[in-house]
């Protein structure tokens, strides 16, 4: 009986290990998809704001084409 008890023990200690992993990683893939987001929202900003800076700089349109 105990070691049916033991091996019960052990089964459950491996899963409460594969569930945390598992969640691990679905944590780590929604903050990465989070950053990911975040980060597409700033460089998009980013290159609007410097485009309107350089075409009102009366820049050529054919080089802030070949830049971004």
């Amino acid at each position: 009986m105990d070691l049916h008890y033991a091996y019960l023990d052990y089964n459950l200690k491996d899963l409460n290990k594969v569930t945390k992993r598992v969640l691990l990683y679905i944590a780590l893939g929604y903050i990465k998809g989070i950053l990911a987001g975040f980060l597409k929202r700033i460089s998009a900003y980013i290159k609007n704001k410097y485009s309107l800076f350089k075409l009102s700089r009366g820049l050529c349109i054919g080089t802030h084409r070949n830049l971004f």
